[in-house]
């Protein structure tokens, strides 16, 4: 089972920002899983939440800022990143990224930013269906995994739409029915994101391929 860090090592560091992403690779997670919001002035901003106010104590909504006014919102690398710079530590580390995205707009912009850097078929996309569909539209190669209620496989009009390589639920969606089927499908399963020990064994017995987890330390210890 792989361990995928969800938005980074954030039990130390603010979560989705660059000190959070590097810790998360420096401990050998097989991936990184990062959230996308689109900036007022184009720039792909790696946060999660539509607004500034949850971690930044700033109201206003992502739409109304630009990199430059985000990236002001923090000290140092403590601050919300641009995409470009997640990317630029990706290749640094060799390691992976996931991009959450919540719109066909984020989607579409991210997968343009990536054609531009030559890196179409080298970073995958979770999150909404219309943007997974939008980023299947315009690209053939690049993976997909389709974020699902779980429980049975899904729609196989979906699958042969997507052509996604992972199906991936939240992880009490989970189950063998769900693993043997997509398995028969050639689909790896993932999941997020379990957290303890035992949802983090009870995914291992399942079969499940991989985990997006905020545990990242205890998760890379029980797969050892």
């Amino acid at each position: 089972m792989q361990v995928i860090s969800h938005r980074g090592y954030h039990a130390r560091h603010t979560e989705n920002t660059l000190p959070a992403i590097r810790a998360a690779m420096e401990l050998g997670v097989a991936g990184v899983e990062v959230d996308i919001q689109l900036a007022g002035d184009g720039s792909i901003a790696v946060i999660h939440d539509a607004t500034t106010a949850r971690l930044w104590a700033d109201p206003r909504p992502i739409s109304a800022h630009s990199a430059e006014s985000l990236a002001a919102l923090g000290t140092g690398e403590d601050r919300i990143p641009t995409l470009d710079e997640v990317l630029q530590l990706s290749a640094d580390y060799n390691i992976p990224i996931i991009l959450d995205q919540k719109s066909p707009e984020v989607a579409l912009a991210a997968l343009g930013l990536l054609k531009i850097k030559g890196l179409e078929g080298r970073v995958a996309f979770c999150g909404e269906l219309p943007g997974l569909i939008e980023v299947r539209q315009h690209s053939a190669r690049t993976e997909i995994y389709l974020n699902d209620e779980g429980l049975f496989t899904p729609d196989i009009r979906i699958l042969a739409n997507l052509k996604p390589s992972a199906i991936n639920p939240q992880f009490f969606g989970v189950s063998l029915g769900l693993v043997t089927s997509a398995h028969a499908f050639g689909l790896d399963v993932s999941c997020w994101t379990p957290n303890s020990e035992p949802e983090l064994r009870a995914m291992a017995a399942l079969g499940v391929d991989k985990v997006m987890t905020d545990n990242v330390e205890l998760a890379l210890e029980l797969v050892q």
